[in-house]
């Protein structure tokens, strides 16, 4: 009995300690492989790394990237602050994997679109509002279709879709 009293106190400080950025990150990172794939590990490519470092004077390396070093590097370079006023961590997930999957600046500017705004190269304030007025259902479709369309306009579309297909279809689960 004092083991299991024991390990949910443990529980409890590791879940109560992590923050909705780093689960948000941390699940997008889960789709990522941890073995060197071409010039990337956990989803981390190699120009975004070098980029990371000469940012922060670090000198971490892409084959020996730990998590928490992934986590941190798409905390500083893809996390921002406008994501804290999206009302569903659902919706907050999918608009987070797609910046980081696509590029932030095409990924916002199809989300501009797939709301009917005019198409901008940043996470507006505009952007958020209609996502926050829109039941999430629909928010996660529209974001879903548009992502889903750009994707199968990618020249990469035959060799991936499968997998991408499986890594949509969880995101809006």
């Amino acid at each position: 009995m004092k083991r299991v009293v024991t390990l949910l106190v443990l529980m409890s400080f590791l879940t109560f300690g992590t923050t909705r950025q780093e689960l948000i990150i941390t699940k997008t990172l889960s789709y990522e492989g941890v073995q060197k794939y071409g010039q990337s590990v956990r989803g981390i490519e190699l120009s975004t790394l070098k980029t990371y470092n000469k940012l922060k004077g670090t000198n971490w390396k892409l084959n020996t990237l730990k998590h928490w070093q992934a986590v941190e590097i798409l905390k500083e370079l893809y996390w921002y602050d406008r994501y804290n006023y999206i009302n569903d961590d659902k919706v907050l997930q999918f608009i987070f994997d797609f910046a980081v999957n696509t590029s932030p600046e095409k990924a916002y500017r199809l989300m501009h679109k797939a709301f009917g705004l005019e198409q901008k190269p940043y996470f507006s304030l505009e952007l958020v509002g209609e996502i926050n007025k829109t039941p999430k259902k629909t928010a996660l479709k529209k974001l879903y279709n548009v992502r889903l369309n750009y994707m199968k306009s990618l020249s990469s579309w035959q060799t991936h879709s499968k997998g991408w297909l499986k890594r949509l279809d969880s995101l809006v689960r």
